[in-house]
This record gives structure tokens, sequence and C-alpha cells, in this order.
């Protein structure tokens, strides 16, 4: 998130990919799945080995039910 209220949102994966929008209210009317997508906001990113995926991909499936 930037001072001026842009969001950049990083898309990993074979393709990946950046994105710009004008706010976090975009982002989450687009990509937030009504309600079933969790926006993480890191100041700094994390290392990828510090990141439990099973923990986060669990959280989504709870959600999704």
């Amino acid at each position: 998130m930037y001072p001026n209220g842009k969001v950049s949102l990083a898309w990993c994966g074979p393709r990946p990919s950046i994105n710009v929008y004008e706010s976090l209210a975009d982002v989450t009317a687009i990509h937030g799945h009504d309600g079933h997508t969790q926006v993480v906001v890191y100041d700094e990113l994390p290392h990828p080995a510090a990141i439990d995926a099973a923990r986060l991909v669990s959280r989504f499936d709870a959600r999704a039910v």
C-alpha cells in the first residue's frame, strides 16, 4: 500500500505478475471472492521459508466451507 492509497498486488506462480489498483477496496472488490480471500499486508517481505503455507491453505479452506 502506498501513501497515495494505491495498492500493488503480486501474483506468484507459473506466470508471475504485478498489478496496481487505486485502493485496497478495489483489490477486495475484484479479488475478494465474496469474503473468502484474506488480504495480508507485510511491513517487510517474509522469507519464503518462514511462511507456513499449510496453515494459510487450511484457513482458506475453513472460510470457503
